[in-house]
């Protein structure tokens, strides 16, 4: 049964591993690092998403409580990066002993593919069928994505960690209720709040860290 489970897990990491290797472009992120603007909003990003995801209210390991941030990095960078500054910060999580190797890719599709792929679903939305507005970018791009991110993780993980109970035996019902998924319908507001604050900020004060905003769009004659 062990045997079983972690293979569960590797074929999990080996997904993860293969979707964001398969989503990047020739020369995306060598183009990024020679900038030194680009630099310095990577290393910032991937700083603050280590220290909100390391803040954990879950008990259970797999059963992980946290912010996480995915929205504003997926407007910051785009879908594509998000996801690399995602992983950086998953390895670092696992090299400090914060999330379990096996955990990896659990992790992996739940907190970042779920979240940023959603995320730039909406904010694709938006920029074609909304008008192109300061205030429609930060409240539907970065409070409402944000907030339907969440949501989503919340439901991903709950159904992973359902199958995990139904084949291993792992945690069952009650335990996944009430130490995953009450705790988690809690923390949608704050995570929709966090990121629109940051968007807000970012737009206002670091506008060119914000690759999906366009001054000549959201704000010229507006």
């Amino acid at each position: 049964m062990v045997n079983e489970l972690n293979i569960f897990h590797i074929a999990s990491l080996i997904i993860y591993i293969v979707f964001v290797v398969k989503a990047q472009k020739p020369n995306l992120i060598s183009s990024l690092v020679q900038d030194s603007n680009g630099t310095n909003r990577l290393f910032a990003a991937v700083a603050v998403t280590a220290v909100l995801w390391s803040f954990d209210a879950g008990i259970y390991p797999l059963l992980s409580v946290h912010l996480l941030a995915s929205t504003v990095t997926t407007l910051m960078f785009g879908w594509r990066l998000a996801l690399i500054v995602q992983l950086t910060v998953i390895v670092l999580l696992v090299l400090t002993g914060q999330i379990a190797w096996q955990h990896a890719g659990m992790t992996g599709l739940s907190d970042s593919v779920v979240t940023v792929g959603l995320s730039y679903f909406i904010y694709m939305l938006s920029y074609h069928y909304l008008p192109r507005h300061f205030i429609v970018y930060v409240f539907v791009c970065g409070f409402f994505a944000a907030a339907c991110s969440m949501i989503a993780h919340m439901l991903f993980t709950t159904t992973y960690l359902v199958l995990l109970n139904d084949y291993f035996g792992q945690y069952d019902w009650p335990i996944i209720r009430d130490n995953y998924l009450i705790l988690t319908l809690l923390t949608w507001f704050p995570e929709a709040f966090l990121n629109g604050m940051l968007v807000t900020l970012l737009v206002v004060y670091k506008p060119d860290w914000m690759s999906t905003f366009f001054d000549s769009e959201y704000l010229n004659n507006k």
